[in-house]
């Protein structure tokens, strides 16, 4: 019985809160009424309030002269900037915008920061649609308690919103602001919305926003300006035909940042920012200079598919995930004049194309640094079997990645780098792929072997290039530089069978086994070992009695033994010294 007569109830009031908020939202039930307002409001400025205060847009296109008659273009298209392909409405040339359009900076900031107009509207906000400012709109240094919307406007002269205190949003989506929007330490509680924009500066240096800033598909002939803003929310500044430079210094973004399609001029500089999610610079038609020194990303930074044709400058940049170069047949435009630098940053995971993610279309390596680039994996989350780096494949690529990096215009390298070697070794280590990590440290010291001579200034460097020269070389052609030890083994198999072979002319060995000239060869070449005393008596020299050698063979047999010998040792010894220098 208590549920029937709760629905009953309920049914009851609803007609009843209906009517209550179509009577909250009529104009004749705004608490300030007509004789109430100032004599100095236009009849367009009354009718917009009339909106405003009974919770609705004041669209101004509707907006009538005092008589009650409309202006010739009224209900006109009243887009800015950029026009709706799906919307036929014709747009206005600004001097064809009615008289009933115009709004004063004067009315503006009344209802909007002064009682008791900011008490009086139904909902709290000020929605205004196809206005024309006449003069310069100064908000600076006001409280603006609720939302403020100024969509598909014309501010000819500008917008000062310096030190402004907003309650709610503040939206400038569609509008022209031709000369600039001054919005230094601004405080907007809520979103602040600059979509398909056209303005020549944006400043809004350490403004705080507590939700996200969206400014996609605008266009900045000069700078957007945000060094040190906090944004509790992301950066959106996608799709943006052209924008002449963007300024993020030291920003903190809680959310991401985006540019992915727009079109940037200019520098896009964000040094010493931090981004609490994704860093997104993808399928950009044409980038400029990037630098983004020392940037903090949460998630990840991409820049796949963008049409870089300068310096795009990572160094320092710390990525919890991933930086991705290459996803789903997508890769890197790189454009002639660009170069990228990695010095010193650190990324969880890279995934990029080898080589393609470093070259131009026409093949052409691109100038990069990768001195003290680190990451933690290679193959990114957002991989997909087929593009993926987790599949590791030949060294090959690798290699040439990391021998093209720091190469001079003739081709040359002067100074020994190996960082980005060991780096890329040990992750493959760590990953299984053993050999391709060998093959790695491999180049790594021919890269070294190479450099020997690229500082040489004096006699003395000459020198002691030219020792450290032959060391390598040694090493290289011996004992595969430790890498491969095989090679030292092999060596040392030719030097056994040597002796296998020259033994057979030796008086105290000509007559013994394949087997028997084996064991002492092998003995004799290995250094610090004795098998059997008896080997240590022979010298391979006859004799007759009155001392003189009966063969012409005798002594260089024996003088092969010796250097068997010595040769076994040396070899040896250069090993293990290899071994040991490949962590040099």
């Amino acid at each position: 019985m208590r549920w029937i007569l709760l629905c009953l109830l309920i049914c009851l009031a609803a007609p009843l809160a209906a009517e209550e908020i179509r009577r909250a939202t009529n104009a004749s039930d705004c608490p300030i009424g007509t004789d109430d307002e100032p004599d100095w409001w236009t009849p367009q400025e009354s009718f917009a309030w009339r909106k405003i205060c009974a919770g609705e847009l004041a669209d101004m296109r509707f907006a009538t002269n005092a008589d009650g008659t409309r202006g010739e273009n009224d209900g006109a298209g009243c887009r800015a900037f950029t026009a709706d392909p799906d919307d036929p409405t014709e747009l206005l040339e600004p001097d064809d915008w009615p008289e009933t359009r115009t709004l004063s900076p004067r009315f503006l900031r009344q209802i909007a920061a002064r009682a008791p107009f900011t008490e009086a509207p139904a909902v709290p906000m000020v929605r205004i649609r196809c206005a024309q400012v006449t003069g310069h709109l100064s908000l600076r240094d006001e409280t603006i308690p609720q939302t403020l919307w100024m969509n598909a406007s014309r501010l000819d002269r500008g917008l000062d919103l310096e030190n402004a205190r907003f309650g709610g949003d503040l939206s400038l989506n569609d509008s022209l602001l031709p000369p600039r929007v001054t919005a230094h330490v601004v405080q907007v509680s809520g979103d602040w919305f600059l979509q398909r924009v056209h303005a020549a500066r944006i400043g809004a240096i350490g403004a705080r926003i507590g939700g996200a800033v969206s400014a996609t598909g605008s266009t900045f002939t000069g700078l957007f300006n945000a060094d040190g803003m906090e944004v509790g929310g992301g950066v959106s500044l996608h799709d943006m035909p052209s924008v002449a430079e963007v300024n993020l210094l030291g920003a903190k973004i809680g959310g991401s940042v985006g540019a992915d399609g727009s079109t940037l001029t200019g520098l896009f500089t964000a040094d010493g920012m931090e981004v609490g999610g994704g860093l997104f610079l993808r399928d950009m038609p044409s980038v400029a200079a990037v630098e983004l020194s020392s940037v903090r990303v949460g998630s990840m930074l991409q820049l796949q598919g963008s049409g870089f044709h300068d310096v795009v400058d990572l160094s320092g940049v710390e990525v919890a995930d991933e930086v991705l170069m290459w996803r789903d047949g997508v890769g890197m435009d790189w454009q002639e004049g660009a170069s990228l630098i990695l010095r010193n940053a650190s990324v969880g995971a890279l995934q990029a194309e080898m080589p393609g993610s470093w070259q131009e279309a026409a093949g052409r390596w691109i100038p990069y640094d990768l001195a003290g680039f680190s990451y933690g994996r290679l193959g990114g989350f957002t991989s997909r079997p087929g593009n993926d780096m987790a599949e590791v494949g030949p060294a090959r690529p690798y290699v040439d990645w990391l021998n093209a990096e720091g190469l001079s215009e003739e081709g040359d390298r002067e100074l020994y780098g190996p960082q980005p070697y060991r780096q890329l070794a040990r992750v493959l280590r760590e990953m299984g792929a053993v050999a391709q990590a060998d093959r790695v440290d491999f180049a790594r010291l021919m890269h070294r072997r190479a450099t020997h001579f690229g500082a040489v200034n004096t006699a003395w460097d000459y020198m002691v290039g030219a020792f450290r020269w032959g060391v390598d070389t040694v090493a290289l052609v011996f004992v595969g530089f430790g890498v491969y030890p095989g090679v030292a083994l092999a060596w040392f198999l030719a030097l056994v069978g040597a002796g296998v072979v020259v033994g057979k002319r030796s008086p105290d060995l000509g007559d013994m086994s394949f087997w028997e000239r084996t064991w002492f060869s092998l003995e004799n070449a290995l250094p610090l070992i004795e098998l059997s005393h008896r080997h240590a008596a022979y010298t391979h020299r006859s004799f007759d009695p009155n001392g003189a050698p009966t063969s012409v063979d005798a002594p260089r047999v024996a003088n092969f033994f010796h250097f068997q010998k010595v040769a076994g040792f040396a070899l040896a010894t250069v090993l293990v010294g290899a071994l040991t220098l490949l962590g040099g």
